[in-house]
């Protein structure tokens, strides 16, 4: 069901070739030709189902005229038409003619229009929401996702650290030696013309354990040194390989590397 107008005096009944439900008989609103043209034109449109040609036409008919009963023809035209956005289009367009007319014939069928596709806006309110801002592309500011050489550095500071207290436990083990060959050297001095192993065993025994201390010193400091040195040389060859970034553009993105050799 649409609202059939006569403007200016001309009016046509052609329900009979129209493909959707035709307008119904409405006030006739002051006689301005345009208007009325206008008018007949979308009514052409809606009876070949063109209802966006209809209701470019319609809506400029209303601007002309403000006549209500238009208002009930643009509605059925977003109803019918079915595209995103119609249904709360049609709504708006239904409620708008009940508030203009509210004594008209058809508030009755725009009520009842407007309760059928309540629904329908309600989804499209909810998708609305849901739809995330479009970004301008050539207004991103991206920064570059870069293959960094970082931990060849952090390798490299590690493998110094782990050898300079490799070398810390070498020094100490080197003066465990010596304290060992000073106790030793005492010991074999002090039994050189005879002694009693009772006065010289707690001597003796300090001795050996600083002999002990000082190959273990040598033991494990070397192992760090050789341990660093290797960590340090990975680490260089690590930082010296080519960083990789992955820039970000207007018309797409581009890859770019840096090295050393």
């Amino acid at each position: 069901m649409i609202v059939m107008l006569a403007l200016g005096g001309l009016a046509g009944d052609a329900a009979a070739q129209a493909p959707a439900p035709r307008p119904a008989p409405a006030p006739r609103p002051a006689p301005r030709a345009e208007a009325e043209q206008l008018f007949l034109s979308g009514q052409a449109e809606y009876d070949r189902q063109h209802y966006d040609a209809a209701l470019t036409a319609w809506q400029r008919s209303y601007e002309l005229s403000r006549e209500p009963a238009l208002l009930f023809n643009i509605a059925q035209a977003h109803r019918l038409r079915a595209q995103s956005g119609d249904c709360t289009k049609a709504i708006e367009r239904y409620r708008e003619f009940v508030r203009l007319a509210p004594g008209a014939p058809q508030r009755a069928a725009a009520e009842g229009f407007i309760t059928s596709i309540e629904g329908c806006a309600a989804n499209e309110a909810a998708a609305a929401r849901s739809t995330p801002a479009t970004i301008e592309p050539s207004r991103v500011v991206t920064r570059p996702v870069v293959h960094e050489p970082a931990s060849g550095r952090t390798k490299q500071i590690a493998g110094i650290g782990v050898a300079g207290a490799g070398l810390v436990v070498v020094v100490t083990g080197l003066y465990f030696g010596s304290r060992a060959s000073s106790l030793g050297d005492e010991v074999t001095a002090q039994c050189a013309a005879g002694c009693q192993w009772d006065e010289v065993s707690d001597k003796a025994s300090r001795g050996h354990t600083a002999a002990t201390l000082e190959w273990l010193g040598y033991g494990v400091g070397g192992a760090a040194l050789v341990a660093g040195g290797a960590l340090y040389l990975l680490g260089r060859r690590e930082a010296s390989e080519p960083g990789l970034a992955v820039v970000a553009g207007r018309d797409g993105a581009a890859v770019t590397w840096s090295g050393a050799w």
